[in-house]
C-alpha cells in the first residue's frame, strides 16, 4: 500500500478517471517536512479512510 505515496502512481483500476498521482505524494512530503505523517486503512472495493497526524506546536 505504500506505492500510493510515491510521486505519481496511479493505481490500475484508476486508469479511466483523471488525475496525475502527485496529491498523496506532495500530502506525505509536506508532513514529513512538518514531522507529521498520513497513514491509511483501505477496504478493497469499499474505500480508503487517510489519518494525517501532526505534532503539537510550541510557541
Amino acid at each position: 500500500m505504500t506505492d500510493i505515496f510515491k510521486r505519481f502512481y496511479r493505481s490500475p483500476e484508476v486508469e479511466n478517471m483523471e488525475g496525475s498521482g502527485i496529491g498523496l505524494y506532495l500530502s506525505n512530503l509536506i508532513l514529513e517536512k512538518e514531522k507529521g505523517y498520513m497513514t491509511v486503512d483501505s477496504e478493497y472495493g469499499k474505500g480508503s479512510c487517510f489519518s494525517v497526524f501532526l505534532q503539537n506546536c510550541k510557541n
